[in-house]
């Protein structure tokens, strides 16, 4: 009958198979935003380059509110100022570890210099170099890991997806990497860069001003650096009934 029918219909149900989703859920392990009267010891200690051996006065002080890198290069090549972060951070099959810091400006004078984001392994014998090398093309890394295609000095390899205006303006941007203890992926502004490897799970991050020659002076500002803890909850295919009506 008629009314037999709407009941029936009403009865009916669809079955519908859902794809699997994830979130990510962050955890800050570090922040500075630099709006103390001086570099907190407890947090960032001033170290010595090492990057090339070049000799210089470069160093920081926070001026309103951020940090500046300034100084003159004395002795070539590639004489900088790093500024470790204090603790150690450690990637597990759980969790990434997600460095991020703002690059306000690179304003360096000269034959070239870089704003520069170190990822070192605990020894700091290993790393990967991300940094603004302007004078020598702009967004570069280097590697250090001891295999075929490190480039632990000079310029580095170029990251082709950041050439163009939009990003050589020396600049604010976010940089950011993303270590998961086989690859470091880097960004800009959200934007992904490249992926290296990079085959450690404990790491030092470091970020820093460098100026490339004899006189060259390095010009850097950075602001708001944070570490985090990322993982990625995934939550499996299930079924879900909808019934008419």
């Amino acid at each position: 009958s008629r009314r037999l029918g709407i009941v029936t219909a009403l009865s009916c149900a669809a079955v519908l198979a859902l794809p699997s989703a994830s979130a990510q859920v962050a955890n800050v392990l570090f922040f500075e935003d630099f709006d103390g009267g001086s570099i907190d010891p407890e947090k960032l200690q001033p170290d010595a380059p090492f990057f090339e051996g070049g000799q210089g006065d470069i160093s920081a002080e926070l001026v309103g509110g951020e940090v500046q890198f300034t100084g003159e290069v004395t002795e070539q090549w590639w004489a900088g100022a790093p500024l470790p972060i204090v603790p150690s951070f450690q990637a597990t099959v759980e969790n990434d570890i997600v460095v991020s810091v703002d690059r306000v400006e690179e304003a360096g004078v000269g034959t070239a210099s870089r704003s520069a984001l170190w990822i070192l392994d605990e020894t700091q014998t290993k790393y990967v170099l991300f940094a603004d090398v302007r004078g020598e093309g702009g967004w570069h890394y280097n590697r250090k890991i001891g295999q075929a295609g490190d480039q632990p000095t000079g310029g580095g390899a170029n990251i082709d997806a950041f050439d163009g205006a939009d990003w050589d303006d020396q600049g604010p941007h976010r940089m950011k990497a993303v270590a998961n203890g086989s690859t470091v992926k880097l960004y800009l502004d959200d934007e992904f860069g490249a992926e290296v490897s990079f085959p450690f799970s404990e790491y030092v991050f470091h970020i820093g001003s460098y100026a490339r020659s004899t006189n060259d002076l390095a010009d850097t500002i950075f602001d708001n650096l944070k570490v985090e803890s990322v993982a990625v909850a995934v939550f499996g295919e299930t079924q879900l009934t909808l019934t008419y009506g």
